[in-house]
């Protein structure tokens, strides 16, 4: 790599790290414009773009890079994300299974990985990638609740009660957790702890939809009349 190009790039990296976007949009052009298939400046320019509110844009340049036999483990991981977020998921399981064969064993990446599988209903594939993610942090309340969820879908009630309540241990003002087990505890019948997690969630969102209501139902269940 020519030295005016590595000193350039270095520049963008440093604006990349301080935030300054229109900055780095602005050094990430100027590199391609020097050197066209620069794989990192057009890393660069789309994590830029994404932050300016060009999601598209950033996307499709991410794109053109994971194309690239040597792609960085950094930008695939980003482009598998992003298209797990716009539901590309079985685009998304091959992006990310590349990004993974480089670097084994990362949170991030095994995590998003498994979500894409769940959304497959690869559940079995998923939901081992899910726990190898959590031997690797044990402190991710959203972890926890994805595979409460997983084992929500494969009928294991007991199973995810335990992840919900992981979930909610590691962050009590999580809402999601507090929903999912106040349902599963009524289908279990167990109305009076699931009326406490209604609560609880009512407390952190009084206006969350059917929350309310469903707040209610176990209030009659119970024969609660006020």
């Amino acid at each position: 790599m020519k030295p005016v190009i590595q000193e350039l790039l270095e520049k963008a990296r440093d604006s990349l790290l301080k935030g300054e976007y229109a900055q780095l949009l602005s050094e990430a052009s100027n590199i391609i414009t020097l050197e066209s298939q620069n794989i990192q400046a057009k890393e660069l320019k789309a994590y830029a773009l994404i932050n300016l509110g060009d999601c598209d844009g950033g996307i499709r340049l991410l794109r053109e890079v994971a194309l690239h036999p040597n792609a960085p483990v950094s930008a695939l991981y980003e482009y598998g994300s992003l298209l797990l977020a716009k539901d590309s998921a079985s685009e998304a399981k091959a992006i990310l299974e590349r990004a993974l064969n480089q670097l084994p064993n990362t949170f991030e990446i095994l995590h998003d990985l498994a979500t894409a599988n769940a959304k497959l209903g690869l559940k079995q594939e998923a939901l081992k990638q899910y726990e190898q993610a959590a031997q690797i942090n044990p402190n991710s309340a959203e972890l926890f609740f994805n595979i409460g969820r997983l084992h929500d879908e494969l009928f294991h009630e007991e199973k995810a009660l335990a992840c919900y309540q992981r979930s909610i241990d590691i962050d009590p003002s999580f809402i999601d957790p507090w929903i999912n087990m106040g349902i599963d505890l009524s289908l279990l019948k167990r109305y009076e702890e699931s009326l406490g997690c209604y609560q609880k969630a009512l407390v952190l969102n009084p206006a969350h939809d059917f929350l309310y209501g469903s707040s209610i139902q176990n209030e009659m269940y119970l024969g609660i009349w006020s």
